[in-house]
């Protein structure tokens, strides 16, 4: 005898795509600058905030390597307070 499975719980899908478009309509309206990069720090993304902000076309700058802007003081624990 063969067993045909007819559906999928799809519940989980659902809620990471309705998420992922909330984020995506908080980083695109944001007046704030997004930079979303992979793991080797390559720009693949930038809102229109960053864009506003820094000047930069997206174009210009989507595929180069993001530099960290900040010192270590700056982003140090013990300095969050």
């Amino acid at each position: 005898m063969k067993t045909v499975k007819f559906a999928n719980d799809i519940t989980a899908d659902v809620n990471q795509r309705a998420d992922f478009e909330l984020l995506s309509m908080v980083a695109n309206e944001t007046d704030n600058a997004v930079i979303i990069t992979n793991a080797q720090r390559e720009i693949q993304y930038v809102n229109k905030g960053f864009v506003h902000i820094t000047g930069f076309s997206a174009d210009l700058v989507i595929g180069k390597r993001k530099r960290m802007n900040c010192s270590k003081a700056q982003v140090s624990p013990k300095n969050t307070n």
